[in-house]
């Protein structure tokens, strides 16, 4: 039993510490990823307000353009004139340079003088932009030429944009904006959230350890009286299931426990963000946008523990009542559609044969279909997502969720129903994960529904999950 300990303490630190890493890397992602967006929408609309207010002036310069010399465009007037104007609608933000090319190429204006002149034809970002799509890329700049002369070691979001005039392309609008601040909040925002997990999960995992090691001494102790009294052997018992037990109340307090303090720092973020204590600036939108996340992200994460605990413990009761079926697709297709529209994959649904209504509990059906999606979802790169409701048998129905993503090898197929497992690998570390729950509570709520979920998948050729479930909303088994 000594072993027990030392196996308990090194695979649950270990446990501890990658759902700590994954989650500060997870939220460190996804803070970058919306940093991109937002930066982009930022100089997208800063273009457009170029396009309408200085473009009309200097519209025909910026056409003849190619007629000049380097040294003749450098020395035009416009560029001095156009230099002033940009510098002032700039004046207050935190851009950093500004371009401008024609359709030629030709860097027309830069808030860097020496770069007037210069051919970007090739240029990918400037051929994206010139064919109408915005491109846009968050990089680290040791050394950077800005407007007001040489800056160090800064982050900047460059966006190449089309220019806009009466819905014709004209030109190329190259922004550079500094986020050199932001990308330091959310560096400090992850630290805060690894501190606090850390924390969390410590004070839980000494809790555990004591626990296993009270109830491995008392093992310990009625293993020695177990060649003499029975009688000790069923109290050795009835201590470790007494700690087993102790164990899962635990993990369901801490995460119930938990979920309250974050609903109510999303609560005061969303009054923050809605203006109920006062106007905020851009800086302290984005901290809130960034703060908002974060929580939301945890209250999933923590909501996911107490169903697991939940289920464990064997505290979840199902609903059986009337729904129908396509009801399931709609509630879909009303909050995962943005997800897939912002990978650009299709999301088809469909309900074939059923009958009007069916009989279970459409809350935790549509937990199960929501879940199958995400992970569709997030494990494709680009495709088809189809989701099918269907007669099974005579007896039976199924939901399915097919992919055209990254599969699953033949061998990994039982393992990824367990909790807090999944596949290693860099098929998937390219792919934001979660902390390994979602399919082992999909596959506890579907027995628990009397049903069964199955995979179909190999590497490279998408994946098929269906669960299949009773008719009657009980157990058929007998009767079919």
């Amino acid at each position: 039993m000594f072993r027990l300990i030392r196996y308990f303490s090194i695979t649950s630190l270990a446990a501890f510490v990658i759902v700590t890493i994954i989650l500060g890397v997870f939220y460190r992602q996804l803070a970058i990823n919306d940093l991109i967006v937002l930066g982009e929408n930022n100089n997208v609309a800063l273009t457009q307000t170029f396009a309408n207010s200085l473009w009309p002036d200097f519209e025909q310069f910026v056409m003849n353009a190619s007629d000049l010399s380097p040294e003749q465009l450098a020395e035009s007037p416009e560029i001095d004139q156009l230099r002033m104007d940009v510098l002032t609608q700039m004046n207050g933000l935190s851009i950093v340079k500004i371009k401008v090319y024609n359709l030629d190429g030709l860097t027309v204006f830069s808030t860097d003088p020496t770069q007037i002149g210069q051919d970007k034809s090739t240029n990918a970002g400037f051929l994206s932009a010139r064919s109408g799509q915005v491109a846009t890329e968050l990089t680290h700049r040791d050394s950077f030429s800005a407007f007001e002369g040489i800056i160090e070691n800064r982050d900047v979001i460059s966006s190449y944009v089309p220019i806009l005039s009466k819905g014709i392309i004209k030109g190329v609008f190259e922004v550079y904006d500094d986020v050199t601040p932001l990308l330091l909040l959310i560096q400090e925002t992850q630290r805060n959230v690894i501190i606090g997990v850390t924390l969390m999960l410590g004070i839980l995992y000494a809790v555990l350890f004591f626990i296993v090691r009270h109830g491995d001494r008392i093992i310990q102790q009625q293993r020695r009286e177990r060649e003499r009294v029975e009688e000790a052997l069923r109290l050795a018992r009835d201590e470790a299931l007494a700690a087993l037990h102790f164990k899962q109340q635990i993990l369901a307090n801490v995460s119930h426990d938990a979920r309250t303090p974050i609903t109510v720092i999303t609560l005061y973020t969303e009054m923050l963000q809605n203006h109920l204590y006062g106007p905020v600036n851009d800086k302290q939108r984005n901290a809130l946008d960034s703060i908002h996340v974060s929580t939301r992200q945890l209250l999933f994460f923590f909501t996911t523990l107490l169903d697991e605990a939940q289920l464990n413990a064997g505290k979840v009761v199902l609903r059986d009542t009337e729904f129908v079926p396509s009801d399931l697709l709609k509630n879909l297709e009303a909050s995962i559609k943005p997800m897939a529209d912002k990978k650009a994959l299709a999301l088809n649904t469909s309900a074939a044969g059923l009958p009007d209504t069916l009989r279970g509990d459409p809350d935790r059906l549509e937990q199960i279909l929501l879940n199958l999606v995400y992970n569709a979802i997030k494990f494709t790169d680009s495709g088809t997502i189809n989701v099918k409701l269907y007669l099974s048998d005579e007896h039976h129905w199924a939901l399915s969720v097919s992919d055209t993503g990254i599969g699953i090898a033949p061998e990994m197929h039982e393992r990824i129903f367990e909790a807090f497992w999944q596949v290693d690998g860099s098929t998937t570390r390219s792919s934001a994960t979660g902390v390994g729950l979602g399919l082992s509570i999909i596959k506890q709520l579907a027995e628990l529904m009397n049903g069964k979920v199955s995979v179909q998948s190999e590497l490279g050729q998408g994946s098929t999950f269906i669960v299949t479930l009773p008719l009657s909303g009980k157990n058929v088994s007998d009767e079919s």
